[in-house]
């Protein structure tokens, strides 16, 4: 069973991040289910978020949905200020917009463009000694696929 555009746009997402010269690799992650040890951050965590359909359907359109799919990527920093996190989730922001932007097909087909959709407020958490922060940037991909097979590519005539 192939795979659905869904997750194929995850992966291609995760390696496009994984490939930025300005990002460890090691610390970049589809999704999160456990606390993660301060060693292994930063880190960068992929999340599949809301998805609707978009564009003619029905009686139109028997043929392709096409799909704007939010992904969630959610940077967490450590550090001793409040201000040195703010400098590594802002860099490390950067770096994740560069490496979706370069190309906003992802390098799939079936990707017709990438939006992205901002951030929300960073949280900050911690003490005198050490503090964390978490910082969430929203991205839309318009997708494309078959109306009866989630995996399938169809071009319209």
């Amino acid at each position: 069973m192939a795979d659905s555009h869904f997750y194929q746009l995850l992966e291609a997402v995760e390696t496009n991040i994984k490939a930025s010269p300005d990002i460890d690799a090691t610390k970049v992650s589809l999704g999160r289910s456990e606390v993660l040890p301060a060693d292994l951050l930063p880190h960068v965590c992929i999340y599949l978020a809301d998805d609707v359909t978009v564009g003619a359907q029905g009686a139109e359109n028997n043929v392709y949905l096409d799909f704007n799919v939010g992904v969630m990527v959610e940077i967490m920093t450590v550090g001793v200020s409040a201000a040195d996190l703010q400098k590594q989730y802002l860099d490390i922001r950067t770096y994740v917009h560069k490496s979706l932007m370069t190309d906003e097909t992802q390098g799939k087909n079936f990707v017709l463009f990438t939006v992205p959709e901002g951030a929300e407020q960073p949280t900050l958490t911690g003490d005198a000694k050490q503090k964390s922060a978490g910082y969430k940037l929203s991205f839309i991909f318009r997708i494309r696929t078959s109306v009866t097979d989630l995996s399938t590519l169809v071009i319209p005539a």
